[in-house]
């Protein structure tokens, strides 16, 4: 299942050296590949950790996923023996009042810290691997794919691949200086391209590659934080009812209209000032309020900030980016409909507002997958205007361009890991799995804004489903992994549950792969294939849960 390319010899630095002999285990290799089909993006991510010394020694696998993804599936390959995962719900508990358990103080991250730790036996390998699913979201008129990057060391093989395939024709593509994080602002590698970065594109298709060898690592940071590797990238808009794609019996509908005139709104400020805005924060929001001012704004309270700007008063780039994007509505009251009786379970299809450059997504199922067409209707008001855009959808012609399109989608990535499998079994599912990563989310929100009891369990109990259908970790559910026993002296307990591989040979390949010899340390690691079974008992196992939705 995974592939590990080969190198030409390289010449590493002495002080670089340095940094890979500490007693800690060594990151060989970490693999990040992304494909992304028509928004919704599956990511894989690889690592393989080198213990050289004849202890055991504490692994510790560490990776930022965006704070909107789902863990799909996370597996351990450790001294040949294989340790998958398995989703379960999550255990109810019972109150506790003020001494309760604690809940996350900054619920406005953009990231989720993945972290597990293994002991790793003497002169041996693990391999961690991590999977994790999310449909981007357009703002700003862009799609925005961010990689974190921050082994917390210099890296053997370190290497990012984000593929983009859509039905539309890509009209914009850009890759960013790497960012930092907490700042937005770019590191060292300077304002052009991230170095050893390669980009291969054409109408419906791209392909980008980040790979710096260990001495470009180091020039950039020493620290292994190398920051954000950002993506942006926008489509092609249909005009109408936008683009409909469709695959094995469930649909996915993207609506972004454009060209059109901005409705009239009225804007409140509601300002806090008290003590605890005293200073830079209540500067900022001064500032917020000099940017937001616009000709024609009635509002007394702006002159009152007319010369801040002028002032030097700053303000936050987050303010701006949040303003900018509910500062242009283009409709309201949008209401999606499709033939009665044709579809089912149909994620949010009536919203307030649309704001230019965002895209509102619905998925659902169809009912009758024989059918030949869908009436599909939009109506909206736009200022004093009411908009209405309906039309037929051919469903079978639907079908067969999403299915040219996954294909283009497997046959660009090749037999990279993506997701729960091979890019294109996921890529047959992609339409289904964008269905479900909506569904869980509109579970959650119906699940916090429910009236009774007996509504809320209700809620809870179909998001929890369908996490588990799919394998998600969300707020309702817990990832378990079970977890290797290493004697005192850096060996594997015997005893250790073990799944069951295809062959007994496949099994010994496995080991050769992680155990280290004198002979083979430097050399590439084998390919890998092994049957992952998911029902296991005994042994240590870690909870892994996920608090935010």
């Amino acid at each position: 299942l995974f592939c590990f390319p080969s190198q030409s010899p390289r010449r590493v630095p002495r002080q670089v050296k340095s940094m890979l002999t500490k007693t800690k285990p060594h990151i060989q290799e970490l693999s990040v590949k992304t494909t992304i089909i028509s928004r919704y993006a599956f990511t894989a991510v690889s690592c393989t950790m080198l213990n050289r010394h004849s202890a055991a020694a504490e692994g510790v696998f560490q990776f930022l996923i965006p704070k909107n993804a789902y863990i799909s599936n996370f597996t351990m390959i450790i001294g040949g023996r294989v340790y998958p995962s398995e989703v379960r719900p999550k255990e109810k508990k019972v109150k506790q009042g003020k001494w309760g358990e604690a809940k996350p103080k900054n619920k406005e991250k953009e990231v989720e810290v993945f972290r597990m730790g293994a002991s790793i036996p003497g002169r041996n390998r693990a391999m961690f691997m991590l999977t994790y699913e999310e449909l981007l979201q357009r703002r700003l008129g862009r799609y925005e794919h961010v990689t974190s990057l921050r082994p917390l060391q210099l890296v053997s093989r370190l290497s990012v691949d984000v593929t983009i395939v859509d039905h539309s024709t890509i009209t914009h593509l850009e890759v960013l200086p790497l960012r930092n994080g907490k700042s937005n602002t770019a590191v060292a590698s300077g304002p052009a391209l991230p170095v050893s970065t390669v980009i291969q594109q054409n109408e419906t298709f791209c392909r980008i590659t980040f790979s710096p060898n260990i001495v470009q690592q180091a020039k950039i940071t020493t620290s292994g934080m190398l920051g954000e590797f950002v993506v942006h990238y926008d489509v092609e808009r249909e005009l109408g009812i936008g683009d409909i794609q469709v695959l094995n019996g469930h649909f996915v509908h993207y609506f972004a209209p454009k060209d059109l005139p901005v409705v009239p709104k009225n804007v409140v400020f509601v300002i806090d000032t008290s003590a605890s805005m005293l200073g830079t924060k209540i500067r900022q929001v001064t500032g917020l309020l000099c940017y937001g001012s616009r000709p024609g704004w009635k509002t007394n309270t702006l002159q009152t900030y007319t010369g801040c700007v002028q002032n030097g008063i700053p303000f936050p780039n987050p303010y701006i980016v949040f303003y900018d994007e509910i500062g242009t509505p283009l409709l309201s009251d949008i209401r999606v409909n499709y033939t009665e009786d044709s579809v089912q379970y149909v994620t949010q299809h009536v919203f307030t507002n649309y704001f230019n450059g965002s895209e509102i997504v619905i998925a659902g199922k169809l009912t009758n997958q024989s059918a030949d067409s869908l009436h599909v209707q939009v109506t909206a008001s736009n200022s004093d205007k009411s908009i209405v855009l309906e039309t037929d959808v051919a469903l079978r012609q639907r079908e067969v361009e999403t299915e040219r399109h996954v294909k283009e989608a497997a046959a660009g990535v090749g037999s990279g890991v993506t997701g729960m499998g091979t890019t294109g079994s996921v890529a047959d599912d992609f339409v289904e799995r964008v269905w479900g990563f909506l569904s869980v989310k509109e579970g959650l929100r119906s699940r916090l804004k429910s009236q009774t009891s007996r509504e809320r369990e209700g809620h809870t109990q179909q998001a929890t489903d369908l996490s588990l259908t799919y394998h998600f970790l969300t707020p309702l559910t817990s990832l378990v992994v079970e977890k290797p026993q290493v004697l005192a002296d850096g060996t594997m307990a015997e005893d250790t549950p073990t799944p069951t591989p295809v062959t007994t040979e496949t099994n010994k390949k496995a080991a050769s792969a992680n155990e280290l010899s004198d002979e083979t340390e430097g050399e590439e690691d084998t390919v890998q294939s092994l049957y992952l079974k998911k029902d296991q008992s005994g042994g240590q196992s870690s909870r892994i849960t996920k608090t935010m939705g």
